[in-house]
């Protein structure tokens, strides 16, 4: 009988997902001996376990994140998922049937960082240094602003160039010659 597990988890900086549980397929809750998780994509994890046909009637799991060692951090860490362990009672699996435990989310009790911010196209911020339009150094006054307000994240519209025909169709933000190139247009000239 196998038991495949899948989980929507987004970790960050390297860490992995790990499962571990009550029986030595999932490590007996020693995390040395954890199962690692596959990565599919878009914050997906699986793991498929063969459950020996013993007389193991329920399992106990946990998720757990880990994070490896770097050189501004010299052991890797864990970080357990919140809440009581996970439970599988397996009295009513047949041998040769596959159990999807699906639908699972890591219990995270890690507060999610939010932040208020402001959206604002480039060619709107204008000082009196500028030429009118608005150009990239008066970014430096948009960051002050934002900083004074208590504020945390600037998004900018478009700002790449868009000079193909050079006709009112280049006026088109999200028509860009390339994502390096930025628009000449929000240059300032003087700096």
């Amino acid at each position: 009988m196998k038991i495949r597990f899948n989980i929507h988890f987004h970790t960050i900086w390297g860490q992995t997902l790990y499962i571990t549980g009550s029986i030595p397929e999932l490590g007996n809750w020693n995390i040395a001996a954890a199962q690692k998780m596959q990565y599919t994509d878009g914050g997906h994890w699986t793991f498929e376990l063969d459950v020996p046909g013993t007389d193991i009637r329920t399992i106990e799991y946990k998720f757990c994140l880990i994070s490896p060692e770097t050189p501004w951090r010299p052991q890797s860490t864990v970080r357990w998922e919140a809440g009581n362990n996970r439970i599988i009672n397996l009295n009513e699996l047949k041998n040769n049937t596959t159990l999807t435990v699906s639908q699972v989310e890591f219990q995270d009790e890690t507060p999610r960082w939010k932040g208020g911010g402001v959206a604002i196209p480039v060619f709107s911020l204008r000082t009196q240094n500028s030429f009118g339009i608005g150009d990239f150094e008066d970014l430096h006054c948009m960051v002050d602003w934002v900083k004074a307000t208590h504020q945390k994240i600037i998004q900018i519209l478009p700002i790449n160039d868009t000079t193909m025909t050079h006709t009112w169709i280049d006026s088109y933000p999200y028509n860009a010659i390339s994502i390096y190139a930025l628009h000449p247009l929000y240059l300032r000239l003087d700096a």
